[in-house]
C-alpha cells in the first residue's frame, strides 16, 4: 500500500469519527443558537425563523465540512487532540450559552463596563480551561474515541429535536403590517402638530451645547425649554410609548398587550381618529398600536423580504457568538443589536429607518411640502443613542465620532427642520415640540423643547419641575390652538407652563434593569427638582411583563443580596444605587430599608448582620433607627456588621431600618474617581437574624 493510499484511508477513518463531533459543533453555535435566539426573541425582530434559517443552515453545514476536512488531515497522533479541543469549546460554549453568562443588559448602543466584570471574567475563564482541560484528559482513556462519537450524538439529537419543535411553533412569513416612510417629508398648510423625538438627549447635553453656541436660544424662535422635565420610563421601548400615552408598563399583560391598551385610552389616538387630521407615525411599528383604524395614516401592509440574506445571517450569527463566547472574548463581538431593520424589503413604500444622516441629507436636497390641510408627525430619530456615527454637519462616520459632535449634529437636523417650516410659511401656525423619549442612564431629565403656535422671542427657559406624564392630555381636543393653550397635565390637572417654578411635586419614573436576563421595571420617585440617578428612590415596586412584584415577605433568617442576584432591591426604599456586579453602594446621607415579615419574630431579639466589599475612607459613622429608638451608633471600619435589638421594635409586622452616615463622600471628591454621588458602604448582604 502505497503512502498515499495509507494517508487517504487514515484521512477518511478520521473523518467518519469526527462527523458527529463536528456536526455538534457546527449546529450549536449556527442554527441551535439562531433558533434560540430568534424564537425566543420574536417580538424584537421583524423576521422569522424560515426567514433566516436557510442562511444559517448554509453556514453551519460549511463550518461542519471545515471543521472535519480540518480533523481529518491531522496527523494519527494529532487527532485526540483535535477531538479534545473541539469537544470542551463546543461543551463549554453551549454552557456558556444556556447558563453561564452574566447579566450584561441589553445591547442597546450603551457601551459596557468590562472592568466591573474583572473577577467574573476570570471565573469565566477558569470554567473554560477546566472544561477544555477535562476534555483533552480524557484523550488517554481507550473509550475515548466512542465517548467523542456517543456524546456528541446525544447532543445534536436533543438539540435537533428541539429545533425541530421550536420551528414547529415559529410563525411563518406572512402580510406584516408596518409603518412606511409615505409623507415623511409633508406637513400641513394650516395646522401641523410636529414631535421630533432625539433619542437619548439629555437636559445636561443640550445645556452644554447651549454654553458651546450661545446663538441656539435665538435660533429657537418662540421654543421654551423645560430644563428640569422628567421622562417618565426608559429605554425607548417602554419611553416612546409613555410620552405618547403617559403610562408606564405596570398592566399585568404582555408587551403587545399593553400597547394596545395604553393607546385605546390615549387622548392622542382619540384626537386623530377621523379624517380631520392626516397623522403619521415615523418609528418602529413595535412602539405605536396599529390597530385603531383611521388613526395612523402610514400604515402598510405586506410580506417584508430580506434584502441581503447573507447580511442577515452575518449580523445574527455575531449577535449568538455574542451570547455564545466566553467572556474574554466578548468586547470583540460586542454590537448594537438594532442592526436588522435595513435588512427588511418591501415592495411598496419602504419601510422607516431610523437614519439621522439619510433623513438630513434628504430634507435638505428636496425639503418639505405642505401638501395636506392639517398635519400629525411623530418622527423618531437617532439623537444621542449611541454608538456615535454622525458629525457635526450630519454626516455618517464610519469610524465614529465624539458626543459632543453628534449633539451639535443632533440640533443641526433639528434647525434644519425648522428652516424647512419658515421657507413653507408654516412655522408660525406650528406647534412643534422637540424631545427625547428618555435622557441617558445617570441624567433623568430629557430634552424637552415647545414651541405653541405664535410664540415668537428668543428661547425661554422654565424651571417647573414638569413630568412626561403631564403629557398624557397632549391631544386633548380637536382645535390644535386649544390642544397647545391647555396642553394640560393628567397629574397635576393643570396646564403644563403653569406649574410653579420651585413647586415641590412627586415625580414617578420606570427604569429598566435585567436580573438574570429578565427585565424588569423597577419604580423610582423623587421630589428633587433636577433629578439625577442617584436622587431616584426605589418605591420597591417591580414590574415585569406579566406580573406585579411587591416586596414580598421577607422570612427571618434569609440573606438578601446586593449584586447582581439583587433579592434586596425590592425592600430598599431610599438611599441605596444600583445594583453592579459585587454590591450596591448607599447613596446621600441617609437610607431606608423595609422588610414586610412573613411572621413575628418568636424571640424577643432580632440580630442584623450586614456585610460590606469596600468602606469610603476605611471608616464611616454609622447610626441605625427602628421604631423611632436607636438601634446602633459608632463607627464602622469591619466589613462586617452585627448588632441586636428588642424585636418589640416590628411595627404591623414590618421591620424599618433608617441608615445615617454623615461622613458620606463622593469619589470624586475622594480623588478616586469622576464619580460624583455621596456614599459611604457598598453593601454586599444582609441578614435578620430571630434571636442573638
Amino acid at each position: 500500500m502505497t503512502k498515499a493510499k495509507k494517508w487517504l484511508g487514515q484521512a477518511l477513518r478520521q473523518a467518519l469519527q469526527a462527523l458527529p463531533l463536528c456536526l455538534f459543533f457546527a449546529l450549536t453555535l449556527t442554527l441551535f443558537a439562531a433558533t434560540q435566539m430568534v424564537c425566543d426573541n420574536q417580538e424584537e425582530f421583524w423576521f422569522t425563523w424560515a426567514q433566516m434559517a436557510p442562511g444559517v443552515v448554509r453556514v453551519g453545514l460549511w463550518v461542519w465540512g471545515a471543521l472535519t476536512l480540518l480533523l481529518a488531515v491531522l496527523p494519527r497522533r494529532a487527532f485526540p487532540w483535535g477531538q479534545g479541543v473541539l469537544l470542551g469549546l463546543g461543551v463549554a460554549a453551549l454552557l456558556q450559552g444556556n447558563g453561564l453568562n452574566a447579566d450584561y443588559g441589553a445591547l442597546n448602543g450603551q457601551a459596557i463596563a468590562w472592568g466591573e466584570y474583572t473577577v467574573y471574567g476570570l471565573i469565566n475563564t477558569a470554567l473554560w480551561a477546566g472544561i477544555l482541560f477535562i476534555c483533552l484528559s480524557l484523550r488517554q482513556w481507550k473509550r475515548f474515541g466512542a465517548l467523542c462519537v456517543v456524546l456528541p450524538c446525544l447532543l445534536a439529537v436533543g438539540e435537533g429535536g428541539w429545533i425541530a419543535y421550536r420551528a414547529a411553533q415559529a410563525p411563518t412569513p406572512q402580510t406584516e403590517t408596518y409603518l412606511s416612510q409615505a409623507g415623511l417629508y409633508t406637513v400641513g398648510t394650516e395646522e401641523n402638530l410636529l414631535v421630533l423625538v432625539l433619542d437619548s438627549v439629555d437636559a445636561d447635553q443640550f445645556a452644554q451645547a447651549l454654553a458651546e453656541d450661545p446663538d441656539l436660544s435665538r435660533r429657537l424662535e418662540g421654543f421654551t425649554w423645560y430644563r428640569n422635565a422628567m421622562g417618565l420610563s426608559d429605554p425607548t421601548k417602554y419611553g416612546l410609548p409613555a410620552l405618547l400615552t403617559g403610562q408606564a408598563y405596570t398592566q399585568p399583560v404582555d408587551y403587545a398587550g399593553f400597547i394596545a391598551a395604553a393607546y385605546a385610552d390615549a387622548p392622542l389616538y382619540t384626537m386623530l381618529a377621523g379624517d380631520v387630521w392626516d397623522a403619521r407615525f415615523f418609528t418602529d411599528s413595535r412602539y405605536v398600536s396599529l390597530d385603531a383604524a383611521g388613526v395612523v395614516d402610514n400604515l402598510a401592509r405586506e410580506e417584508l423580504a430580506v434584502n441581503d440574506p447573507a447580511g442577515l445571517t452575518r449580523d445574527l450569527l455575531r449577535l449568538c457568538a455574542f451570547r455564545y463566547a466566553p467572556h474574554f472574548l466578548k468586547p470583540q463581538l460586542w454590537m448594537y443589536s438594532n442592526v436588522f431593520l435595513p435588512y427588511a424589503q418591501a415592495q411598496g413604500e419602504p419601510v422607516y429607518e431610523v437614519t439621522d444622516p439619510a433623513f438630513d441629507a434628504r430634507l435638505r436636497e428636496e425639503g418639505l411640502e405642505a401638501t395636506v390641510e392639517r398635519a400629525f408627525r411623530l418622527i423618531h430619530l437617532t439623537g444621542m443613542h449611541p454608538p456615535y456615527t454622525m458629525d457635526a454637519d450630519c454626516q455618517y462616520q464610519a469610524q465614529g465620532v465624539t458626543a459632543q459632535e453628534q449633539m451639535r449634529g443632533c440640533l443641526r437636523l433639528a434647525e434644519d427642520y425648522l428652516e424647512q417650516l419658515r421657507a413653507l410659511g408654516v412655522y408660525d401656525r406650528s406647534a412643534v415640540l422637540i424631545l427625547a423619549d428618555h435622557g441617558t442612564d445617570t441624567v433623568h431629565r430629557p430634552l424637552l423643547l415647545l414651541k405653541r403656535p405664535g410664540d415668537t422671542g428668543e428661547m425661554a427657559v422654565n424651571d417647573a419641575p414638569v413630568s412626561y406624564a403631564d403629557l398624557a392630555n397632549l391631544m386633548a381636543d380637536e382645535s390644535l390652538q386649544e390642544v397647545m393653550e391647555l396642553l394640560t397635565g393628567a397629574q397635576a390637572g393643570t396646564e403644563l407652563w403653569s406649574i410653579p417654578q420651585g413647586q415641590a411635586r412627586t415625580r414617578l419614573y420606570y427604569h429598566e434593569s435585567s436580573r438574570n436576563n429578565a427585565f424588569n421595571l423597577y419604580e423610582y420617585s423623587t421630589q428633587a427638582l433636577s433629578p439625577s440617578w442617584e436622587e431616584l428612590i426605589p418605591t420597591g415596586r417591580v414590574f415585569h411583563g406579566d406580573s406585579l412584584e411587591a416586596a414580598a415577605p421577607y422570612t427571618l433568617g434569609e440573606t438578601l443580596y446586593f449584586d447582581l442576584r439583587a433579592t434586596a432591591r425590592p425592600y430598599l426604599v431610599s438611599g441605596f444605587s444600583s445594583a453592579d456586579f459585587h454590591s450596591t453602594w448607599t447613596v446621600g446621607e441617609s437610607g431606608r430599608i423595609s422588610l414586610p415579615l412573613a411572621r413575628l419574630p418568636r424571640s424577643d431579639t432580632l440580630t442584623v448582620e450586614m456585610k460590606f466589599l469596600s468602606i469610603m475612607g476605611g471608616s464611616q459613622r454609622l447610626r441605625v433607627d427602628c421604631g423611632g429608638q436607636t438601634v446602633f451608633e459608632g463607627t464602622v471600619t469591619d466589613y462586617t456588621l452585627r448588632f441586636s435589638f428588642p424585636a418589640s421594635l416590628v411595627q404591623d409586622q414590618t421591620l424599618t431600618l433608617d441608615f445615617t452616615y454623615p461622613d458620606a463622600i463622593s469619589h470624586l471628591k475622594a480623588g478616586l474617581s469622576e464619580d460624583t454621588r455621596q456614599v459611604a458602604f457598598a453593601v454586599t448582604e444582609l441578614t435578620v437574624l430571630d434571636g442573638v
